[in-house]
């Protein structure tokens, strides 16, 4: 497979692409191939040496964040099977084709619907709200007939999530910020925190 590898520390011209040994499924673990990415700010940080790849994650593949399709499951995986789309954070290594993630780092609908409870109508408060996951969780709301109100800090992240579907987006630091969560949630709200 390949994969963007951390060749040095610094800036962009730290990265290459490079080959990497398919990912293979552990007993609990199933192989996603990986649609889409993100970067964030450990991602930099990572770059310009500042930021360690966590125990057991790859130490020069960078990536937290990734949604793609489950193309394995191992023998003692329970809730996913291949073909599923799904989601999740993880410790490194989603800046690649796959990975090779436990069942339970992936998210579908699970976080918002069968753990969160959420249901059509319903307002869902979402921390962070421009980040991959955030973004996902904000859209995944919406198209399920939920209220997304989306926490925002910039203008340009603002007006993105605003055009992804967020029924609100509220600047958290805002001096009336509590006031409009509070104006825009609804009785049987989820918070959702990424």
């Amino acid at each position: 497979m390949k994969a963007i590898v951390l060749a040095g520390t610094g800036g962009p011209e730290a990265l290459r692409v490079a080959d990497r040994p398919d990912p293979v499924t552990g007993t609990e673990e199933v192989v996603v191939r990986i649609r889409a990415t993100a970067v964030n700010r450990a991602e930099l940080l990572q770059r310009r040496g500042l930021y360690p790849a966590p125990p057991g994650s790859p130490k020069d593949i960078p990536g937290l964040e990734f949604a793609g399709e489950v193309a394995a499951c191992g023998p003692r995986v329970s809730d996913l099977r291949p073909g599923d789309r799904v989601m999740g954070i993880l410790g490194g290594g989603g800046h690649s084709e796959a990975v090779a993630v436990h069942e339970r780092l992936c998210l579908a609908h699970d976080a918002l619907i069968v753990q969160g409870g959420m249901g059509p109508g319903e307002a869902v408060l979402v921390h962070a709200a421009a980040s991959g996951v955030g973004t996902a969780a904000g859209q995944l709301a919406a198209a399920c007939g939920a209220r997304p109100l989306a926490l925002s800090r910039t203008a340009a992240k603002q007006d993105r999530l605003a055009s992804l579907g967020a029924a609100r987006v509220i600047d958290p630091g805002a001096p009336r910020a509590h006031a409009l969560l509070e104006a825009n949630a609804t009785s049987g709200k989820v918070v959702l925190r990424v």
